[in-house]
């Protein structure tokens, strides 16, 4: 189990680092304390989990994690209300987009406007770019980036999934055991990739 835990490890952090080379070519209008675009729900792939889990582990100070464990549990509350999963996987996942997007319920890892896991943010966050104004983020929380960056993303979305099995899940669903919240967020369909 060490072995393999290594070496996802050494793959999410080869593909973030490789991610983040890509990306840093592009101009982008994101900066600290905009935070616009965590207010959606996060998917990640199930692999990055382990380096999240870590950081949370051995670097996230104890109010930080007090902080996020409230967040993630009112975030659950949240999930628990309103997730219908019911229905085909894709537009459940719409759905509960947009009402996220209209609740205004920020990702729960969103500590005083700053990502808390930033070293160690998902490919979803690290690939989410845009280049205009963050005021038409503000306006549409749910934009896509550029065509261009969601093809790198998916390149590496593709790259993150080699190490089988692997999933799709919302970041605070996959990180509440982790910290310590046991299953609070009721059963529902989990997408798989490979």
């Amino acid at each position: 189990m060490e072995e393999r835990y290594k070496v996802i490890t050494k793959h999410v952090a080869t593909c973030h680092a490789t991610v983040d080379k890509f990306i840093n070519q592009y101009s982008n209008c994101c900066s600290e304390g905009c935070a616009y675009c965590c207010i959606q729900p996060i998917e990640i792939v199930d692999v990055e989990e382990l380096p999240i889990t870590d950081f949370i582990d051995n670097k996230m100070d104890d109010e930080t994690k007090r902080k996020v464990r409230i967040n993630v549990a009112s975030w659950a509350d949240y999930f628990n209300e309103f997730y219908n999963d019911v229905g085909d996987p894709e537009a459940v996942n719409k759905a509960f987009r947009e009402l996220v997007d209209r609740d205004k319920v920020p990702c729960p890892f969103l500590i005083d406007n700053k990502c808390s896991i930033y070293p160690v943010r998902p490919l979803g966050c690290r690939a989410h770019v845009m280049r205009d104004t963050p005021n038409l983020c503000r306006q549409d929380g749910l934009r896509e980036a550029p065509e261009e960056i969601k093809q790198i993303r998916d390149a590496f979305l593709m790259e993150l999934t080699k190490i089988p099995p692997t999933s799709l899940r919302y970041l605070p669903v996959a990180l509440a055991v982790p910290l310590g919240l046991g299953m609070i967020f009721k059963p529902h369909r989990i997408p798989r990739l490979s």
